[in-house]
């Protein structure tokens, strides 16, 4: 007899007048091995042993399985939902929560503008920030006259000139350099920070090149425009000059321009100027693949023989930061274009222990400089993506993917996959509250594909929901597993804005945010909608200032918002107006002229018209859903 996948009783099981469904869909071998493992585990010692007995005397996993799962003490041990489930089995990505108390967070700064928290703050003491600073919620007075904090020491003998002919002092570039070593490179990886800082200084070109500097400056000024307004006024200049340098650098195939091409991606999304996104990063992978760092490029003698050491830590960086980028704009951002999955590295992950003990003897300060940046977290994010990279079929039918009625069984092993790995993570990858940011950006992002796995899978009707086969929970459905994210998410997302300065001038966490204020739209029965929702509406306004992106992603949201819910058309207008200082129009006439924003904001419409899903197209419906919702309400006043 087979279950038909009704929960909590199959239609089986009601008829036999059971407490607990007892049949199973057939399993294949994979999944028979991985139950029979979670029972050996699971089950009293002498019970264990009797199974072992019971399988050596039948041989017929099946039938021992079936015998097994339906005996009480095997009941005594189901979990009553899958999300007590992963957390009693896999707790480093699934912890316990904290609970987050509703009328606590409604109350805090993190549902309030970003100007009206700034006026309460005490500016009695001069300090180096912007009175109107995000940053400010994080330091409210700094001292005067301190040391300048550079990533290392060496900055303090930059000469920018001589990489760059744009008017900045060394003491900017030094400091715009360090934000961005110490915040987005732990998670993007590269190039080596010593090899980089080495060359920089000496003003030698073999780890270090004018497209990169401009490419790193470009971001990094967006980024520092955060602590200091004035940095605004150069981010057009060394955009401008990054992309006339790659005009003569494309043709030169490098490390170094493989990694100034990603960096160029990444700003000109944070940047709104969202029409190369997807070239450069496109560039940058056939560039790797060109030098023979990627699995189906041609041999590459000069890796395999006669490459200098430094050059290897060089090449792996380049090669699995560019696969990196490419693989999560090709699950989270999803633009037309994107290609869908792209060849692994055939190059030793950074942090690889066989590529430091090779480049040992050569460069000790190099490994230590970069192991002190990054810690564990880039090596880890390699093989996560790495992961990932397997599953981005899910989103791409034109790629070579399995059959539609395999579909689910795998990605349900694909997700396995990943819970499984995080048992293996360092302690120093797990959720602290002293984590560095980028462990928690880490920790966001996993949660983040875990909703893109399930997401084809969800469905409205408790009815119709399939069931995932390898876990023992009553309520394994797609839709279980899935709110089991978001509830991580929830808690991260608090988390992150709450302790992480970061939050105020890093756009790669904003993955969190757009997720889960999806996820809330989504759940038309979670009380805390509005509430979550807001939480990430005013995450973006935090990011505002560095990234004009914010802004349209906000407008496109909120749309939604009207669309879906009874928010009214004054609330929405109002957060628009905080998000550029009360300057609507100005909004509306940026969203029209400058902001370019393809990539996917309404995760669910997506699927069925990514055309309209985008950004830009979703925020130009800002007024016209606002206009509905007047419309609506006067027609409520009148009756």
């Amino acid at each position: 007899m087979q279950c038909d996948g009704v929960r909590p009783r199959c239609s089986a099981c009601v008829k036999k007048g059971r407490t607990f469904c007892v049949y199973s869909e057939r399993r294949d071998a994979a999944n028979s091995a991985t139950e029979l493992i979670e029972l050996f585990q699971s089950l009293p010692e002498d019970r264990a042993l009797e199974l072992l007995r019971s399988l050596r005397e039948k041989g017929d996993v099946i039938s021992v399985l079936s015998e097994f799962r339906g005996t009480p003490l095997a009941f005594g041990r189901v979990h009553p939902n899958i999300e007590s489930e992963l957390k009693a089995k896999y707790p480093n990505a699934y912890p316990p929560l904290e609970q987050i108390v509703p009328s606590v967070l409604a109350a805090s700064n993190l549902l309030k503008s970003d100007l009206s928290v700034s006026s309460n703050i005490d500016r009695s003491t001069a300090t180096p920030i912007d009175l109107d600073s995000a940053v400010s919620h994080f330091r409210s007075q700094l001292p005067i006259g301190q040391e300048p904090d550079h990533f290392d020491t060496r900055l303090g003998h930059l000469r920018i000139g001589f990489w760059t002919d744009i008017g900045v002092t060394n003491e900017f570039a030094a400091q715009v350099i360090s934000l961005y070593l110490r915040t987005d490179h732990p998670l993007l990886g590269l190039f080596d920070p010593d090899l980089f800082i080495t060359d920089l200084i000496n003003q030698k070109s073999g780890f270090c090149s004018r497209f990169l500097v401009h490419s790193l400056m470009y971001l990094g000024c967006q980024m520092y425009s955060a602590f200091d307004k004035s940095a605004n006024k150069l981010i057009q200049d060394f955009s401008q000059e990054a992309e006339r340098l790659w005009e003569v650098e494309r043709f030169q195939d490098s490390y170094l321009t493989m990694a100034g091409a990603v960096l160029l991606s990444l700003s000109l999304m944070g940047n709104g100027r969202d029409h190369a996104v997807l070239k450069y990063a496109k560039e940058a992978a056939e560039m790797g693949i060109r030098l023979g760092l990627f699995e189906d490029g041609a041999a590459d003698t000069r890796f395999e023989i006669d490459q200098f050491e430094r050059e290897k830590i060089a090449s792996s960086y380049a090669a699995w930061g560019a696969f990196n980028w490419k693989t999560l704009i090709s699950l989270f951002y999803r633009q037309p274009g994107s290609g869908g999955p792209m060849v692994l590295p055939k190059v030793p992950i950074p942090g690889d222990q066989r590529l430091t003990a090779e480049a040992g003897s050569i460069s000790r300060t190099a490994s230590t400089v970069g192991e002190a940046l990054t810690g564990k977290t880039f090596p880890a994010l390699c093989n996560f993506w790495r992961i990932i990279h397997g599953a981005l079929w899910i989103y791409y039918p034109g790629t070579e993917g399995p059959p539609e009625r395999f579909k689910l069984d795998i990605a349900e092993n694909k997700f396995r996959e990943l819970i499984t790995w995080t048992g293996f993570l360092p302690s120093c990858l797990l959720r602290r509250k002293d984590s560095p940011h980028h462990v928690a950006v880490f920790h966001i992002w996993f949660h983040a594909a875990v909703l893109d796995i399930f997401r084809p899978f969800i469905k409205e009707q408790a009815r119709e929901r399939p069931r995932l086969k390898t876990f023992s929970a009553q309520d394994t459905s797609p839709n279980a597993v899935f709110a089991a994210s978001v509830n991580q998410l929830k808690r991260l997302i608090v988390d992150y804005r709450t302790n992480y300065e970061t939050s105020a001038y890093s756009i790669l966490w904003h993955t969190g945010l757009l997720y889960l204020a999806n996820a809330m739209l989504e759940d038309g029965e979670d009380p805390q909608t509005r509430l979550y929702f807001l939480l990430c509406v005013y995450g973006y306004e935090r990011l505002k200032r560095p990234y004009r992106i914010s802004r349209v992603i906000v407008q496109g949201l909120l749309s939604m918002m009207l669309r879906d819910t009874d928010m009214s058309s004054e609330e929405a207008r109002k957060i628009m107006d905080d998000l550029r200082d009360g300057s609507w129009d100005r909004v509306a006439k940026e969203v029209d002229e400058k902001i370019r924003a393809t990539f996917m904001v309404d995760l669910n419409l997506a699927n069925k018209d990514p055309e309209r899903a985008n950004v830009e197209n979703m925020a130009e419906e800002f007024e016209d859903m606002a206009l509905f919702q007047d419309f609506l309400n006067r027609d409520k006043m009148e009756m």
